[in-house]
Parts: structure tokens; sequence; C-alpha cells
């Protein structure tokens, strides 16, 4: 697959009381999410529509979130505590 290089603002705060991440971007519409561990295993490989990421699976550590929309991918850091 081929993603352009062209970037949007998205932004992820974990949620502590409820295991999900909010995952917000400046334009709407279905999101795909991909979340890697520390050795590259892919952990998590799903679409939302809402804003919402359900991460109480993971277990404490550092991720890599790749995320996917409208033909632009982003990569950010999680943190789970």
């Amino acid at each position: 697959l081929h993603y352009p290089l062209r970037r949007q603002r998205q932004m992820c705060i974990r949620d502590r009381s409820n295991g999900y991440v909010n995952v917000t971007s400046t334009s709407s519409g279905v999101k795909t999410v991909f979340v890697y561990d520390v050795v590259g295993k892919q952990v998590i490989n799903t679409t939302i529509s809402s804003n919402k990421l359900n991460v109480s699976k993971l277990t404490s550590g550092v991720y890599i979130m790749k995320i996917s929309q409208n033909g632009i991918l982003s990569t950010k850091k999680l943190v789970i505590k």
C-alpha cells in the first residue's frame, strides 16, 4: 500500500478509568488502527468509527500506534501505565 506523505493532525489520549484511548483527528470518518509492541508484533488491528479504541487488554508498556484515515497514515507512541 502507498500512503501519501501528507499528514493530518491526530491525537491520542488514554482514559485511565475505562481502558480506552481517544483517537481524534481534524476530519471525521472511519479510522483503521494498528498497534505494535516494542518487538514489532501486531497486537491490535481494528477499524473504529467512533473516537474510542479499546486498549484494556494491553499490558503496561510502550506501543507504536499507526492510524490510517482517508489515505493518510499517522504514527504515534502509546504508553500504557
